[in-house]
């Protein structure tokens, strides 16, 4: 069984364009410095007092889709798509609190996460809905096969803080006929690049 089943990706990637087109995230970022904790419930603790402080700092306005992932080193990281904050100060926010949880006092972790070691910030505005779908396909949705992480770290490996703040789209359902239904599939088909198959049914994220 994969650690991040294709059912699962696909659960994560339907939540994610189901917001606004209008609501764009910020992107986060948060890795681990050169010496890391293997103990998985440590990763699972320093998330979840991340998260706390950052509803504490910045209280009923943030919201958050996270996605973990190991790194080839056996680290892990965690991606984040964020609404809700201003980017500015969560650019000065969130490096300085991740280095206090999860630093372990590596001064270059604190660095890393501010973009002073020739890499990026790890805090980034998204420009487009595009550019957002983009990222999240890339980096949220990739699986991945890392040997033995079903066992490292069981459990979810993506989830979603403060839901009621997501800025999810109205829900709109439509009674269609079978014709109309086999011509829309075509045209998913077409544009998404799928191989011609006889579906019964088929989602595409556009």
């Amino acid at each position: 069984k994969a650690p991040f089943s294709k059912n699962s990706r696909k659960r994560m990637m339907f939540e994610i364009s189901s917001t606004l087109r209008c609501a764009l995230a910020i992107f986060v970022t948060l890795t681990y410095p050169f010496e890391f904790p293997t103990d998985s419930t440590i990763y699972k603790r320093h998330l979840d007092n991340f998260f706390k402080r950052l509803e504490y700092s910045f209280p009923g306005i943030l919201a958050a889709i996270w996605k973990l992932e190991p790194q080839k080193r056996g680290a892990p990281h965690f991606h984040l798509l964020v609404w809700g904050g201003d980017v500015e100060k969560l650019r000065e926010w969130i490096p300085q609190n991740w280095y206090e949880i999860a630093g372990r006092g590596d001064e270059n972790h604190l660095r890393f996460h501010r973009g002073e070691l020739g890499n990026k910030h790890c805090v980034s505005k998204v420009q487009s809905i595009e550019h957002m779908m983009a990222y999240a396909s890339k980096y949220l949705g990739k699986t991945f096969d890392v040997a033995g992480w079903e066992e490292i770290y069981p459990g979810r490996f993506w989830g979603m803080i403060q839901k009621q703040n997501i800025p999810f789209g109205e829900v709109c359902k439509f009674e269609i006929s079978a014709s109309k239904a086999s011509h829309i599939i075509r045209y998913q088909k077409r544009f998404s690049g799928i191989r011609s198959r006889n579906y019964p049914s088929l989602t595409t994220f556009c």
